[in-house]
């Protein structure tokens, strides 16, 4: 049975519910060094995807992924590798996001937001350090997005543009930094 306010009676459902947490547990994201986000995908056994993925980038970069062995390659502001998705063999190309990524994680208010939950692990703080700083960064904020029962995550979203062979490409950035798990404490 969900937990409820003892005064107002209402469900206490998520980690802003309550007016003091205990942090049990708090892990930051280990990136790799290329990060991507899905952008398109151009597949083997269809000449027009070849023809397409030749035109995008180039012919040398088309043979290298074709006799690659799945290594992430980066060319321009993408990185490209090759993978099997139902048995057929596809060349995907990701929006290279790392320094997006790497520029939010490295901001004094992130990362003294981070280092805030890392030391709170074991404490009982209140609700209001949860709180995600506000970002003033015109592709990507952070939010706070639940996972499952007591635990959230400190997610990077937004829209990642970028300007390639005369034409706006928009990927979709949508990362985990960060997992919290807590315990909710009421007022006693």
């Amino acid at each position: 049975m969900p937990e409820r306010c003892p005064t107002c009676e209402h469900e206490l459902e998520g980690i802003l519910d309550f007016p003091r947490v205990l942090v049990v547990q708090f892990n930051r994201t280990k990136f790799p060094d290329l990060i991507g986000s899905n952008f398109g995908d151009f597949y083997e056994d269809n000449p027009e995807d070849i023809k397409r993925l030749k035109e995008f980038t180039s012919s040398e970069l088309a043979e290298k992924l074709k006799n690659s062995s799945g290594e992430k390659i980066p060319f321009k502001s993408f990185i490209f590798y090759k993978d099997q998705n139902d048995g057929k063999t596809g060349y995907w190309c990701l929006a290279n996001i790392t320094d997006s990524v790497n520029r939010i994680l490295q901001l004094p208010q992130v990362e003294g937001y981070l280092k805030g939950l890392e030391e709170s692990v074991g404490k009982e703080i209140l609700r209001d350090k949860i709180l995600i700083p506000n970002i003033k960064d015109a592709k990507l904020n952070l939010y706070l997005q639940k996972r499952g029962d007591n635990e959230y995550a400190v997610n990077l979203f937004g829209d990642y543009m970028d300007c390639f062979h005369g034409s706006h490409e928009v990927a979709l950035v949508n990362k985990d930094i960060a997992t919290i798990k807590y315990e909710g404490r009421l007022n006693n």
